[in-house]
């Protein structure tokens, strides 16, 4: 039963892809014949195109014998091969290479079809196969290989098959024919799943598939998931094969492909078979049967009727099986298919002899061994015939072996015939080469001292550069060297006050010193870790930790730390941030920057003013402005901020002093964590510092003010 069922899915299958490919071919080589005359594709009736055969062309005609010999060929292998060879005559007669390699082809499988006679099948194919390499007809290059590997298929050569595959594989993939590579994946798939490599199978069928999904191929789709389910079936993998083959009855109902529904509702029944539920088998090999009944096919219908009566008589339903399994030989009789017939003859002994009718049990055993016998003796005689030719064409291969290391002998000798001219003409193209090389090294070398005479300059330019920030650095210390002197010598002064003039000075005279003394050595601290930061920031021994933070508990954090320093010079410090915005950047360093900013612009606004700190969102940054209504700053002090050469620090509007390395720092810090820095200011009228930093991810909302 299981050949049966296999050879009915490979043969309806095959089929369609091959009328499905001929129409391809035709689109593809855009023959004139059917742009000009319309003739009819092959999904016409073999009648109507016999009909158009008598009254067309010869151009129109060529095209009409083509067609009608690869759409004989299931039917009718006799009359494809007449009409394969009246398209050979044809092309020949009009010099249609092309025509003449499609007609060989067809001949050579319909022979293969019709007589079994694979030599010389092969042997059409193979001059099929010669014209298309001279022409280089790549398309219908491909259609002979995969021919070719069919046949070895067929002859028990899985190896050459697949190396032919692989070979029309190779091509259909170059040319982008993919519904073409889908087919041939699955035939390699098939083989190996007869050699036994399931593993082998389900990876091309998988191939396959994916190549359908990615262009849309929807038939490709249904076919290598179909093939997929029956190599599943076959290493036990039920649930996985029932799955599969849904999808491909799905595909194949939008489509209306009743032959391909058919066949999918087989499959499932037999997986059903064997996992032992009857029922739903049953019923889907019923609905086989129906779509078999509505496109005539009577094979199909005989095959699925006895494969309802096996499950029937595995369910001791024999009377119902027995009128199933009647209408099967029936079918078979009429078909004179002595394997269905001979199915039908075994399944009726076992119903018989399930009701104890054992006379008719005993008459269908007999009438099943006779069968058998005869089927048997027909095998074997096409099993001698497959050897023989099998034995036949390795022999000729063995053959085309020895006349190719003949002709491979040849060559080698007029290789070494022609070494010694070619000995000549390389001696001489090699002296050519030397003289170019020494022309060569000569200009390599001027360049060489070119860019040599360019790479100093630009050392010395560079070394100019390097003594200019020397002596910037020198400036800039001796700077730093004046403000540690003040903070020193305040220190000294007052640590002689106390130490001398303890005795003389009064309570309230010591706490003044002390103050002084605290705000003295505070201020040294403050330009010791300002400086210690910048020193860190130019060696490359700062650490930068970006990491997202959250902005608005940032600016609350710092506006809370110099609340105090703003309540006791009666200033208004507010903020304005949205709620839920992410910054990513080094978290302790922009706590720097603002503590900096938001401490300076307190420093230089009077009694009663205002300090603002405003937050916006843009599409990659957070900016952070920081408005004051203090003093300002003239253009010159605006010119000199953020520069090392002129460090610049003023006091406060009470006295406070600065070390003037803080909006340094806050450029350093702001720059190396991807951002921007920038000051406005105007005399009498404040200043506005903004910097930017890198946006993590997040969302605004209505700004909040406290």
């Amino acid at each position: 039963m299981d050949h049966l069922f296999k050879f009915l899915q490979y043969k309806a299958l095959r089929r369609c892809a091959l009328c499905c490919y001929y129409l391809l071919l035709a689109t593809l080589l855009s023959i004139p014949s059917f742009a000009q005359h319309n003739t009819p594709t092959a999904t016409a009736p073999p009648d109507s195109l016999e009909v158009q055969l008598i009254l067309a062309e010869e151009p129109q005609k060529m095209q009409l014998l083509l067609t009608l010999s690869e759409m004989y060929l299931e039917r009718d292998p006799d009359m494809a091969l007449n009409r394969a060879k009246q398209a050979l005559t044809l092309a020949r007669r009009i010099n249609d290479k092309r025509s003449e390699a499609i007609a060989l082809k067809n001949t050579g499988n319909a022979l293969r079809h019709l007589l079994s006679d694979y030599e010389a099948a092969l042997d059409y194919c193979h001059k099929a196969l010669k014209i298309t390499e001279e022409s280089e007809f790549k398309l219908e290059q491909a259609e002979i290989l995969h021919l070719i590997g069919d046949i070895y298929y067929e002859v028990g050569n899985s190896y050459k098959a697949i190396e032919h595959y692989m070979q029309a594989l190779a091509l259909a993939e170059s040319l982008t024919l993919y519904p073409v590579a889908v087919d041939i994946l699955n035939d390699i798939g098939r083989v190996y799943a007869t050699l036994g490599n399931d593993q082998k199978a389900i990876e091309y069928h998988k191939k396959a598939l994916r190549i359908s999904k990615a262009n849309e191929h929807v038939p490709g789709v249904a076919s290598s998931n179909y093939w997929l389910a029956i190599t599943y079936t076959q290493v036990g993998n039920l649930d996985l094969a029932l799955e599969k083959q849904h999808i491909s009855l799905a595909l194949r109902q939008n489509l209306k492909d009743i032959e391909g529904q058919a066949l999918c509702y087989l499959a499932i029944g037999k997986v059903y078979h064997l996992k032992t539920d009857y029922d739903k088998a049953l019923k889907q090999i019923s609905s086989a049967h129906q779509l078999y009944g509505q496109i005539g096919d009577t094979y199909g219908r005989a095959t699925a009727l006895n494969q309802m009566g096996a499950i029937l008589i595995e369910k001791k339903e024999y009377e119902q099986a027995i009128n199933q399994l009647k209408l099967a030989l029936h079918f078979g009789e009429q078909l004179n298919n002595k394997k269905i017939i001979r199915d039908s003859y075994e399944y009726l002994y076992n119903c018989y002899a399930g009701l104890r009718d054992y006379e008719q049990a005993l008459r269908y055993k007999d009438l099943f061994i006779a069968i058998s016998d005869f089927i048997y003796g027909e095998e074997s005689e096409r099993r001698m015939a497959e050897l023989q030719n099998r034995f036949e064409i390795e022999q000729k291969e063995s053959e085309i072996a020895v006349l190719k290391k003949d002709r491979q002998l040849r060559d080698l000798a007029l290789q070494e015939q022609a070494n010694f001219r070619n000995f000549l003409i390389i001696l001489l193209v090699l002296m050519c080469v030397i003289i170019a090389l020494v022309l060569y090294l000569y200009r390599n070398h001027r360049r060489s001292n070119l860019q040599l005479k360019a790479v100093n300059e630009q050392i010395n330019s560079k070394n100019g550069e390097l003594q200019e920030l020397n002596a910037t650095k020198d400036k800039f210390f001796s700077i730093i060297s004046h403000d540690l002197k003040g903070p020193l010598n305040s220190l000294t002064s007052f640590a002689g006050l106390l130490i001398n003039h303890t005795d003389a000075l009064s309570k309230d005279e010591i706490k003044m010193l002390a103050t002084d003394l605290d705000k003295s050595l505070k201020n040294l601290l403050s330009l010791l870790n300002n400086l210690l930061e910048w020193s860190r920031s130019q060696t490359g021994n700062l650490d930068i930790k970006a990491e997202p933070f959250d902005v608005r508990d940032l600016v609350y954090a710092n506006a809370e730390l110099l609340q105090r320093m703003a309540e006791n010079k009666e200033i208004t410090l507010r903020t304005r941030v949205p709620n839920s915005l992410t910054g990513f950047a080094d978290k302790n360093q922009m706590n720097t920057v603002l503590r900096n900013l938001i401490s300076n612009a307190l420093k230089f606004t009077e009694k009663g003013g205002k300090v603002e700190v405003d937050v916006n969102e843009w599409k990659d940054a957070i900016e952070i402005a920081v408005k004051d209504s203090g003093v300002g700053m003239s253009k010159e002090v605006l010119a000199k901020l953020f520069k090392i050469e002129h460090k610049y620090s003023t006091t406060g509007t009470a006295n406070e002093s600065g070390t003037g390395l803080g909006l340094m720092l806050c450029k350093e810090f702001v720059e190396r964590s991807g951002g921007i820095i920038s000051v406005e200011s105007e005399e009498g009228r404040g200043s506005i510092f903004r910097f930017t930093i890198p946006k993590h991810k997040g969302s605004t909302e209505p700004a909040l003010a406290i």
